[in-house]
């Protein structure tokens, strides 16, 4: 089969829809198929190439991508004492004032999102594609919802192609609303109800969001199916620690830290008090990612940084594998979006260590998927205090950590194997494939019936 994906983010961007599209692309071009990707350039890598198989057609950026990377270099977050901090404090502040320019101007004003310079050429791009190539089935990823309405363009000039609609993130409801909500938020609903009525298929990866889709909409439900997060890194990361060594219990966080969705204080509040229990081995706190916008959240806590208090900044793909494996224990702090369930919880799961989950909201989709999990502790952020029962509870959980056994994590992560993932897709695809076949026999075989009853 033929594949066209459009996704604004694909590799090297680090970010969860691009790790997801990379393994699913580079998966089915190894099983036979053939795949072609139009992308957002980045800076420093090439127009088009072929990596691994799938062709890939970098369009659009030269003035966005340069002003995106600037808005959002991560700068670590500096000790008291470290010799770079007035450098460091002199590049954020500029930073903060670029973006909070940008915040009260463009941001404004820009529909439906940061990637709308992209569409047209995107647009421009894969209908030549799909001229010249006549691919089986087309594949628009969201964030952003720009590359949807790429695809909406696309569909609308060939009806007959089969598109299917993976939607990361909402774009109507989305939590952390994508443009001016009090300018175009009827123009959001519209555009989004566009896209449902349009698609062939749309993927969700959770149930909860598939019903405020189907509610939300009103539209077939059987256009809907549910798709789990990929695990998207080598298969397991089962290490042979033993908890009971000497040196310090490490924690990890990974992830992007959000002033309004999902804030360290909880993490670090927890972390505070149990620096004051009496445990065997002493705490120590790492951050991995972006901390920017919650640089106010550690202010309390600089007594500690750089000596059990650690924020390292962004780090590379392959570095998390490391981190993920040189941890005691990894730690998830829950969106206060009810609905979407991140990608790195499955990687959390993949090595089969203990996870400590921190939730601001009862609905969190974090919650249930560590139910699952054998090793998890999940508690709520508002019950950390001094003397509380949970914290009774977490220090009981770290006094019995324990890694799952192998035979158990592999059957907990079949569902999120790229087998299991990318035969989804792919026997969406055929489906249609086959119904259009069956249509066309239909169509034929009743040209032939009357054909015989008037000829």
């Amino acid at each position: 089969m033929k594949f066209i994906i459009i996704s604004y983010h694909y590799s090297p961007a680090m970010v969860p829809r691009a790790f997801r599209w990379n393994a699913i692309a580079e998966h089915w071009v190894r099983q036979g198929h053939e795949v072609d990707v139009v992308c957002a350039w980045k800076p420093g890598y090439e127009r088009a190439e072929k990596i691994n198989g799938v062709q890939i057609y970098r369009v659009g950026g030269q003035f966005s991508e340069k002003w995106r990377g600037r808005l959002t270099t991560a700068h670590p977050i500096a000790s008291p004492s470290g010799s770079g901090r007035n450098n460091i404090s002199l590049k954020r502040l500029f930073r903060l004032t670029v973006k909070f320019l940008h915040d009260t101007t463009w941001k404004q004003l820009y529909w439906p999102d940061f990637a709308c310079l992209w569409t047209r050429i995107a647009v421009l791009t894969a209908n030549e594609l799909v001229r010249e190539r006549g691919y089986d089935a087309m594949i628009s990823v969201s964030h952003p919802f720009s590359s949807h309405w790429a695809g909406a363009a696309v569909k609308r000039k060939r009806p007959g192609l089969n598109w299917i609609v993976d939607i990361g993130d909402p774009f109507y409801f989305h939590t952390m609303p994508v443009n001016n909500i009090r300018l175009f938020g009827r123009i959001n609903f519209r555009a989004e109800l566009n896209i449902v009525e349009l698609a062939d298929r749309i993927i969700l990866n959770t149930a909860k969001i598939m019903e405020k889709y189907i509610q939300t909409f009103g539209t077939d439900a059987d256009k809907f199916t549910v798709s789990p997060p990929l695990l998207s890194a080598p298969p397991l990361f089962v290490a042979t620690r033993d908890y009971r060594q000497e040196g310090p219990l490490k924690f990890v966080f990974i992830g992007t830290l959000y002033s309004d969705i999902r804030r360290p204080d909880g993490l670090l509040r927890l972390f505070e008090l149990l620096l004051q229990e009496k445990m065997l081995r002493r705490p120590e706190l790492h951050f991995y990612g972006k901390t920017d916008e919650c640089v106010a959240s550690f202010e309390p806590y600089q007594p500690y940084l750089n000596r059990s208090l650690f924020v390292h900044g962004v780090i590379s793909r392959e570095q998390v594998y490391h981190v993920m494996k040189d941890a005691d224990v990894l730690v998830n702090i829950g969106n206060k979006t009810p609905e979407l369930l991140p990608s790195k919880l499955v990687e959390y799961a993949s090595t089969g260590k203990p996870v400590l989950n921190l939730i601001s909201i009862l609905e969190d989709s974090s919650a249930d998927f560590f139910a699952e999990y054998p090793a998890a502790l999940t508690i709520e952020e508002r019950l950390i205090f001094p003397g509380s029962d949970v914290m009774g509870d977490v220090v009981r959980f770290l006094s019995r950590l324990h890694e799952i056994k192998v035979e158990h994590l592999r059957k907990f992560l079949d569902q999120f194997s790229i087998e299991s993932i990318s035969n989804h897709y792919e026997n969406l695809a055929l489906r249609f494939v086959s119904e259009k076949q069956r249509a066309a026999r239909e169509i034929h075989t009743r040209a032939e019936k009357e054909q015989g009853e008037f000829g």
